[in-house]
């Protein structure tokens, strides 16, 4: 997940890009708003990203928009679920530092199959892939509503089929680890800790989540490579949240 945004250039960014949405027969019952930062695990003092992500919940659909600056430029994601968190579709625009577009990439569901175009230049490559045992599809930011619906507690590990704007489409594995105490720049929270799983070529891909114990369920931290091979290992912390403009509280410590 490549995160980021100063967060009051942040706001008025999505109110344009997204300006067209939602649809008017679209009634919106929950808005949520969380805000962080990124830092390599090994360098923890320089902060290389800012990130804003929202999730707001629909009569008719669920969107997350996800909005990361970071010194190369800016990426925007606009997700379109269903009410039961089902993809409909993805949209990732990508900016240089001069607010020029470098590339788009789309990813929808067709029937059985997997769609996705990224289009850089004058390239514009289309792919398509069969969805597998009814698994269901995450396209790379919406994984985070699909973690939010976890069965919590039960042992039960969750496969998924994660669709990439680079248009790979990957095997999951989600299995939660246990329950964690986390203290991040926005406070000290009760957290499920979950681990998810992508086995490339022969690699074994992992990365890790601590979610908020309390509905609904906001990512407090996230730890994980952004590549393959040598790429270092980062850590996304939660700076501040709120929902229908009330801010979020730190979890009461646990009794004894």
């Amino acid at each position: 997940m490549n995160w980021v945004v100063m967060t009051v250039a942040v706001s008025s960014v999505v109110t344009v890009l997204f300006a067209d949405e939602p649809a008017p027969s679209n009634h919106w019952l929950r808005a949520e708003r969380y805000s962080y930062t990124t830092v390599e695990e090994d360098a923890p003092d320089r902060v290389l990203e800012r990130v804003t992500v929202q999730f707001r919940i629909g009569t008719n659909e669920h969107q997350t928009a996800y909005t990361s600056q970071h010194p190369e430029g800016t990426e925007q994601v606009l997700i379109r679920l269903t009410p039961a968190e089902e993809l409909l579709a993805g949209t990732q625009w990508s900016s240089d530092t001069n607010a020029t577009r470098i590339s788009s990439a789309r990813i929808w569901i067709e029937g059985d199959q997997i769609l996705s175009e990224l289009t850089r230049g004058d390239r514009n490559p289309k792919r398509k892939s069969s969805l597998r045992n009814g698994l269901e599809v995450a396209a790379e930011p919406s994984l985070m509503n699909m973690l939010r619906t976890f069965p919590f507690g039960t042992g039960a590990e969750r496969r998924i089929l994660m669709a990439t704007f680079s248009q790979y489409v990957l095997p999951m594995t989600i299995r939660q680890l246990g329950e964690e105490r986390v203290s991040v720049p926005a406070g000290s929270f009760e957290c499920y800790k979950l681990e998810a799983v992508v086995r490339f070529f022969g690699l074994k891909i992992v990365t890790t989540y601590w979610l908020a114990k309390d509905p609904p369920h906001f990512l407090v931290r996230y730890r994980g490579r952004r590549g393959l091979f040598l790429a270092p290992t980062y850590v996304t912390e939660l700076v501040s949240g709120e929902t229908n403009g009330v801010p979020i509280r730190p979890s009461l410590p646990t009794s004894p």
